[in-house]
């Protein structure tokens, strides 16, 4: 049986811009390998690659900085590289694997992205809400 849970966007202030609609996500839990939970509110981009948090997210999650495989990092905040880690997640009451991309940068916005997750999950953008339906 799915289960779905609707968002409306969350309205953000932009310079030149006004308040402009986002696709935050009012809980994602991320664990670490020992076990530490982190609650977490990122943007919902099922056009990104990978989930992208700050390097400090993986710390406070005691996630092995130095293990992780180094991928270039490009978007539209910029470039540079990150260390993709294997995290788990829990998103409507699901637990999963989330391969994550942790950057040094404490500054990016934290982004759920594809990787891991359409597997578990269907993203559906409406003109009021965000729809996230649990496979």
């Amino acid at each position: 049986m799915a289960y779905t849970r609707c968002f409306p966007y969350t309205p953000e202030f932009v310079t030149g811009l006004g308040a402009v609609d986002r696709p935050i996500l009012p809980e994602l839990v991320l664990i670490g390998p020992t076990g530490r939970r982190m609650r977490t509110q990122p943007y919902v981009d099922m056009g990104a690659d990978f989930s992208v948090f700050p390097g400090g997210i993986a710390r406070l999650l005691e996630a092995p900085w130095e293990s992780g495989r180094e991928l270039p990092i490009s978007g539209l905040y910029g470039g540079g590289v990150g260390r993709l880690l294997p995290v788990r997640a829990v998103l409507l009451e699901k637990e999963f694997d989330l391969p994550a991309l942790f950057v040094p940068e404490e500054r990016v916005p934290l982004v759920l992205g594809r990787a891991g997750v359409l597997r578990h999950f269907r993203v559906e953008y409406r003109s009021d809400r965000f729809c996230i339906r649990r496979l």
